[in-house]
């Protein structure tokens, strides 16, 4: 049997995507803040919604909202969002809390923070330092 020579053939598809994304986002449109997930100093802590805004727990449970347990990561996030959306909702106010001894006492011990929740929405990062009033979000200069 005779073998015939065949010249080699590539096949190849052309790319075509599905959905544009920016590499860059666009200055103009949009923001980043950059905050550090710092509250608590890396104890555990319960974490809830203060959905009154007062910075305290309510008596009645229903008044917050429970969303899990946290420990500050210490990282530095940084999140990009439209211009203009409002830093509650980014942001929203929280609380944590946990037992702690207060003198000889052992008390339920809470301290304000602003939340992330992550860029999937499942994590919890906290900060003490962000606060609406006084917090310049950065321009994006990529």
């Amino acid at each position: 049997m005779k073998k015939i020579y065949e010249k080699p053939v590539m096949l190849a598809e052309r790319f075509v995507a599905n959905h544009y994304v920016a590499a860059c986002p666009d200055p103009d449109t949009y923001v980043t803040y950059d905050f550090v997930c710092d509250a608590g100093g890396g104890s555990s802590y319960n974490v809830f919604y203060d959905t009154d805004g007062d910075g305290e727990l309510s008596p009645q449970e229903e008044r917050n909202e429970y969303i899990g347990n946290f420990h500050a990561c210490r990282d530095t996030h940084s999140v990009t969002v439209l211009k203009g959306q409002s830093i509650d909702n980014i942001f929203p106010l929280g609380i944590i809390g946990r037992t702690e001894w207060v003198g000889w006492e052992r008390k339920y011990v809470t301290y304000p923070v602003r939340i992330w929740r992550g860029e999937d929405g499942n994590n919890i990062h906290c900060t003490t330092n962000l606060n609406a009033s006084e917090y310049t979000p950065q321009k994006n200069h990529s």
